[in-house]
């Protein structure tokens, strides 16, 4: 076998010179020559062979060496870039406090529902998460009504609030409709009623004293004032005691032109703020039986199959004792908080509060989405 006498790699023909002697050329290092090595002895080719791969083992071995250290510097690179940029001084802007236009409205809506006035919840009937009497009634009505007077005010100074629209949502007592809730309230239904009307009339009497802002009052029955062992469907309002709550703190507030009652006998009341149709009820009539999802999901069914009769464009509704505001509904909280019932069922958690939100005219929106926490 013949090689280069440069590298010793193999040589092939190239044709004669001028001279006729044979050229060859190294496949390797490209040279010519026309005295090749000759490689006789076998054990010499092996040697040679085996050097040869050794060599090229180790070239392919740099090459993935050099291959790897290249991506590690250009990975540290980045890193490095990175790190720089974070470190960089970056340009500003400076940002000029702005001042309400004064040309912005809104309506202060309000939930005021689930008091159960003359309830009494024990803290060790609900390992001490909770307590409530007639006296704690009265300090979370206190607490409600400030709360609306110092969001309102504290509101005022970016939106122009003229109007307070308050739901009266219901169960203001927890009446007789079970046998046992005998036990846990501390007078009969007709004198609760009583009750919940001197706080209603308080908070009312509150907001007018330290507000200038009128205020309309949508009035719902709830299911525990009723006087009939089971809901009567077609008579619920007339067999209400909280029918003649609403009426009785109309006839009082008769003579004062900034408050208005509205009081039908439909469970579904609505009204109309900035052409925007609102649907306000109790929230009883939904069917939850501790379903999936909470009672959500069977909410969003009932104001479906409502609004292929009577469309909403947004709900305010009470009963299961929740603050949520989802997409189209505003549920509200209570103000007699966790109890017994509640911590059975495996209801969640909740403080004492009820809704407080801003609807604005410009963008027919709820703004503002704050509830008055009751617990002082």
């Amino acid at each position: 076998m013949k090689r280069c006498p440069s590298c010793n790699s193999k040589v092939t023909k190239n044709g004669p010179n001028k001279k006729g002697e044979q050229v060859y050329r190294c496949k390797s290092c490209r040279k010519t020559t026309t005295n090749p090595v000759l490689i006789e002895d076998i054990r010499q080719f092996n040697d040679i062979m085996l050097s040869e791969i050794r060599e090229k083992k180790e070239s392919r071995q740099d090459r993935l060496r050099q291959t790897a250290a290249a991506t590690e510097i250009e990975f540290l690179r980045t890193q490095l870039d990175n790190y720089e940029s974070l470190h960089r001084q970056s340009e500003t802007h400076e940002i000029v406090p702005t001042k309400s236009s004064g040309t912005s409205e809104s309506v202060a809506i309000m939930q005021w529902a689930d008091w159960h006035c003359e309830e009494i919840v024990h803290p060790d009937s609900v390992n001490g998460l909770n307590e409530f009497n007639p006296q704690i009634a009265i300090k979370r009505v206190d607490a409600l009504a400030n709360g609306a007077v110092k969001l309102t005010r504290i509101f005022q100074k970016d939106t122009h609030i003229s109007e307070y629209v308050i739901q009266l949502g219901g169960d203001f007592i927890t009446g007789n409709i079970h046998e046992e809730n005998a036990e846990v309230c501390s007078e009969p239904p007709v004198d609760a009623i009583s009750t919940a009307q001197s706080l209603l009339r308080s908070a009312i009497d509150f907001l007018l004293n330290h507000t200038k802002l009128n205020i309309t009052f949508i009035c719902n029955v709830g299911n525990h004032a009723r006087i009939t062992k089971k809901t009567h469907i077609a008579s619920e309002a007339g067999n209400s005691l909280e029918t003649g709550l609403y009426k009785t703190l109309s006839s009082i507030y008769e003579s004062e032109k900034r408050v208005k009652f509205i009081i039908k006998p439909s469970s579904f009341i609505f009204y109309e703020i900035y052409n925007n149709h609102m649907r306000f009820f109790h929230g009883h009539q939904v069917r939850y039986n501790n379903g999936v999802g909470t009672f959500a999901v069977p909410l969003y069914r009932k104001i479906a199959n409502l609004n292929r009769t009577q469309r909403a464009d947004y709900n305010f509704m009470n009963h299961f004792h929740q603050s949520n505001f989802f997409s189209e509904v505003a549920s509200n909280g209570s103000l007699i908080g966790y109890n017994k019932f509640a911590m059975d069922h495996g209801f969640r958690y909740e403080l004492p509060q009820q809704n407080y939100c801003l609807f604005n005219k410009k963008w027919e929106v709820l703004t503002m989405k704050s509830p008055i926490i009751l617990e002082r």
